[in-house]
């Protein structure tokens, strides 16, 4: 779901996403969510030099205990090599999700789009995403700051306040690449529509 349209161009679009899950304690929790972004999200690939999307994936976590902690160790060695992911134990949020967010990469042109998109370990992915379709819009209209995939028309409620929301006026994009999302103004929205950012699925336009 975009945040508040543009010609789409023939060439084949160029990105690189990085996707930062959050992890406290929820090695299962974790090992799904990857499960479910593998099986509905991403193709994994080296580059993006012929064109698509490239994924990378860091999980930011925190281990209380030696036994979390081997288990987040039996989940990294188990996804690694199909997600090309990376785990990094908190040490220093701050500087660590900043180096998750802004590292340079060598083989990375400096005209291809970059983006970001957090989410946590207990957000699962249900259903196929188009994730070009949605950068697209993000990197071709200026009006649209933020994709929010988690949202969808069919939620009214907001579990964290126990409310009733009250839903924007959504309008189709005309993006020919597009997978069916939808357009709104924040401000008409109330809790989760109103949100200008989150840690469920929330993706933004970096740079280029």
């Amino acid at each position: 779901m975009a945040d508040r349209e543009s010609a789409v161009s023939a060439d084949a679009f160029r990105a690189v996403i990085d996707v930062v899950v959050f992890s406290k304690d929820r090695s299962f929790q974790l090992s799904e969510t990857l499960r479910s972004l593998h099986a509905n999200v991403i193709v994994p690939t080296l580059d993006c030099s012929d064109g698509g999307v490239q994924f990378r994936v860091t999980v930011l976590f925190k281990a209380t205990s030696p036994r979390l902690q081997e288990s987040y160790n039996a989940i990294e060695e188990h996804w690694r090599p199909k997600l090309f992911v990376s785990f990094v134990e908190e040490t220093d949020f701050e500087a660590q999700l900043w180096d998750a967010v802004v590292r340079p990469t060598a083989k990375l042109e400096a005209a291809t789009p970059r983006f970001v998109m957090f989410t946590v370990d207990d957000a699962y992915f249900v259903r196929p995403w188009d994730a070009a379709g949605a950068l697209r819009i993000l990197h071709e209209d200026p009006h649209v700051y933020a994709y929010h995939v988690k949202l969808h028309p069919a939620i009214t409620y907001s579990h964290p306040a126990d409310k009733i929301l009250s839903l924007p006026a959504l309008r189709r994009t005309s993006h020919e690449s597009d997978d069916g999302s939808f357009v709104f103004t924040r401000a008409e929205g109330t809790y989760d529509w109103n949100y200008p950012w989150d840690l469920a699925g929330f993706v933004s336009f970096l740079c280029c």
